[in-house]
């Protein structure tokens, strides 16, 4: 396992943050969905 810096892992909090809230989720399931569209292309 790679060792953080304090900022680090604050940062990694922050962006873990932003990604459980339900905007993000839903842009995430998306995208998801655009990759998978352009791979059975």
């Amino acid at each position: 396992m790679a060792v953080l810096t304090d900022a680090e892992a604050r940062r990694m909090l922050e962006l873990l943050k932003e990604a459980l809230s339900p905007k993000s989720i839903t842009l995430n399931k998306g995208e998801k969905q655009f990759q998978l569209h352009q791979i059975s292309l």
